[in-house]
């Protein structure tokens, strides 16, 4: 892509944002000065734009920089317990959409396997050893796990189709 495209893109994905998102008077003087540095830095290193400015955004601090991962145990009696937990950084949609591909039927993985906290009930016979992913959510809240949004990404690539929990499950 070359400059003029991704300066094209950024200013897109600013027109998107500026709909979520408040943006004062400054910070859009600002955008002026960083789209020509963005542009350049996106051109060489050739990463998908909207991921791009996400994350360019958050750390400019125009928009919450953190990803909440809600989850939820869920037992055979239906008892459950909703889990949360914030990652640094932020995921795009289909960064979210492939997470959701990795889940075994796209909702079920073993939090603890991808570095994330569990809260579930143990030790009855309706206990069950996965969670469902319920979603995500961007926040300007801090990280309570020491796991980037870019790292559990990567560790939900590695553990796709590679779950189990079905088969255990006797499906």
């Amino acid at each position: 892509m070359n400059r003029r495209d991704c300066k094209v893109e950024l200013c897109i994905c600013f027109g998107a944002l500026s709909k979520q998102y408040r943006f004062r008077e400054a910070e859009k003087a600002q955008l002026k000065t960083f789209i020509q540095e963005w542009a350049k830095e996106l051109q060489e290193t050739g990463e998908e734009p909207k991921s791009f400015a996400l994350q360019k955004f958050a750390e400019a601090g125009w928009i919450p920089g953190n990803t909440k991962i809600g989850y939820l145990y869920r037992d055979a009696d239906n008892y459950k317990i909703w889990n949360t937990c914030i990652v640094k950084g932020t995921l795009t949609e289909a960064e979210q959409r492939e997470i959701r591909s990795c889940c075994d039927s796209g909702e079920y993985f073993y939090p603890h396997e991808v570095g994330l906290p569990e809260e579930k009930y143990e030790g009855t016979d309706a206990d069950v050893p996965w969670l469902e992913l319920v979603g995500f959510e961007q926040t300007s809240q801090k990280p309570d796990v020491d796991l980037t949004a870019k790292e559990l990404l990567e560790r939900f690539r590695e553990k796709k189709g590679h779950w189990g929990i079905l088969e255990e499950s006797g499906f």
